[in-house]
């Protein structure tokens, strides 16, 4: 009969454990519960832990309760007593420990809420078990735990990666997290699956809400040109509003410092570069990949940056600057307008020679390359005692009959020497220009290769060996290799090989330098590092007009 009133007292208790409080029923409980009954354990901490039946919130006694119930193995009170450790607060790692275990045996016992507890848990600790205990909580019915799950398969964590099951879990859990934590993760998932029409309303959504992570991934897109204009300019002006929402991510100015690096800006990447290493260094040392690892990269030899500016003003040295990477019918040249932007740049301040009377072509055309010479003429015309420097980066061609070479304008093609700029015809102009020194500087081979080793002609199996254009009375021509040997990059730096070793000369000598000591030093370099670099052998040449005594010969 007694088992009969408990079991009546217990029932009457789930009833009325959310409705009106009876002293005599909570005593009744109490009783049944010291004599070990579950149901009233657990409902009696249930009662305390939400302050209902007329009882007042008592974690102490909720815990109390929980715990008897919990040491007879009931999947529910463990789960309970588990989150009543966390609202009291875990002080030590014991608690934690004790907390932990509860919920992973209540979960292990095929308690649903407490799979879905333990997979958040080992997700907030980046754990991989993860994945096991949200995927149970998910085949269970627990819809809490779709979103998390797709967190699970868009990080490869604790299961392979794969982004279009992710955005199926981060749909069907949309409403169990903010919109725009659910933008950014649906708009990261697809710029990793490369489907920008479905990622830019996401990021677009991203940007009303004001997440500086939007801005920094729309800028991205833009500085690559992935499923978007490429627009470098307008890349920096989201990537600067990203870091004046966050200014202390230093993600946000690693991106910057890439954007600014595409946009030829080095001085304000070196100072960028120079603040992440003052503020985050951790970071900046242990990124592998961006803006961060490229300038550790550099930082012992790097040209691009710390460029000597010079108080003086060479205003009687004329440059044409020719960089050539990206042809129309012809493979790239790696790095050539990286060359040309430092090299107008160590002009400018290192050389001291104003910007106007340098004229710069990036991937000049066959008329561009006219029109430059002609430039020349005019604006040399009313000029005495004027310096010429003539740079070019970029393919070079030999003709058949070996007779002489041509420079490779954007618009021509290696097959028909007719698209290039010859190279006798070029020397003839310079030599009508009224200069008293002229200096030629060329970063190409004239062999039919490429930077990359390759041949630039299909026809040709190997390289040809070329007849080089004897330059005129008061020229000096420097050359990145021998007529039958490739000008190969320097690729650590981002740089053609020759070109890099001519900046760093005029780095290190702060522009004062000759001829002669520049020439000696970029071939001792060149030649060297190839090898090292490319298993293959780059000779630098000079060849000068008759009689001209080139060694003390100065660019600055």
């Amino acid at each position: 009969m007694k088992q009969y009133i408990v079991t009546f007292i217990v029932l009457l208790s789930h009833l009325l454990c959310f409705g009106q409080s009876s002293d005599p029923i909570i005593k009744g409980m109490e009783r049944s519960a010291l004599e070990g009954n579950v149901s009233a354990q657990r409902t009696l901490g249930n009662c305390y832990y939400y302050g209902t039946m007329g009882c007042s919130k008592n974690m102490d006694k909720a815990k109390h309760y929980y715990q008897l119930a919990a040491n007879q193995g009931d999947t529910e009170a463990e789960y309970m007593l588990a989150r009543i450790l966390r609202t009291i607060g875990l002080k030590t790692q014991d608690e934690a420990k004790i907390y932990f275990g509860h919920l992973q045996s209540a979960a292990d016992k095929g308690y649903v809420p407490a799979q879905y507890g333990v997979g958040m848990e080992l997700l907030n600790a980046n754990m991989p078990e993860a994945y096991k205990y949200l995927k149970l909580a998910v085949d269970n019915g627990n819809k809490d735990a779709f979103y998390p799950l797709g967190i699970c398969y868009m990080e490869g964590l604790g299961c392979s990666v794969d982004y279009t099951t992710a955005i199926l879990y981060f749909k069907k859990g949309q409403e169990t997290v903010p919109e725009n934590v659910f933008v950014m993760d649906m708009a990261q998932c697809y710029v990793k699956l490369n489907d920008v029409i479905n990622a830019k309303p996401y990021l677009e959504k991203g940007i009303a809400f004001g997440i500086p992570t939007a801005y920094q991934v729309l800028a991205i897109m833009l500085t690559n040109g992935e499923g978007v204009n490429k627009d470098s300019k307008e890349a920096l002006r989201l990537i600067n509003i990203a870091i004046s929402k966050d200014p202390t991510n230093p993600e946000y100015k690693d991106t910057k410092g890439s954007i600014l690096m595409d946009l030829s800006r080095f001085d304000e990447a070196q100072e960028l570069w120079n603040e992440l290493v003052r503020e985050h260094k951790e970071y900046a040392y242990s990124k592998e990949w961006g803006f961060c690892s490229y300038m550790r990269k550099i930082a012992d030899g790097n040209v691009d940056m710390d460029i000597f500016q010079t108080e003086e003003e060479n205003a009687n040295t004329y440059v044409i600057i020719i960089a050539n990477e990206n042809y129309r019918r012809e493979e790239t040249v790696p790095y050539a307008l990286n060359d040309g932007n430092i090299f107008k740049l160590y002009c400018q301040k290192t050389l001291g020679i104003p910007e106007k009377n340098i004229n710069y072509l990036p991937d000049a055309t066959f008329n561009d390359i006219r029109y430059s010479i002609n430039w020349l003429e005019k604006i040399t015309s009313a000029s005495s005692d004027s310096k010429i420097i003539f740079y070019y980066a970029g393919h070079g061609v030999p003709n058949d009959d070996l007779s002489t070479s041509y420079l490779l304008p954007t618009d021509g093609y290696g097959s028909d020497v007719q698209t290039g700029y010859d190279l006798k015809e070029l020397y003839k102009k310079l030599e009508n220009v009224r200069a008293d020194q002229i200096i030629v500087i060329l970063d190409a081979c004239f062999s039919g290769a490429k930077r990359d080793g390759g041949m630039l002609v299909s026809s040709r199996g190997v390289a040809i060996k070329a007849k080089q254009s004897e330059p005129l009375h008061n020229m000096v021509v420097l050359s990145a290799a021998q007529n039958n040997e490739t000008a190969y990059p320097y690729k650590n730096q981002k740089h053609g090989m020759f070109t890099y070793y001519i900046l760093k000369k005029l780095q290190e000598s702060k522009g004062n330098t000759t001829i002669g000591d520049l020439f000696s030093y970029v071939n001792s370099q060149v030649s060297k590092q190839s090898v090292l670099e490319n298993g293959k052998s780059q000779t630098p040449t000079l060849m000068s007009g008759a009689g001209l005594d080139w060694h003390k010969l100065k660019l600055k």
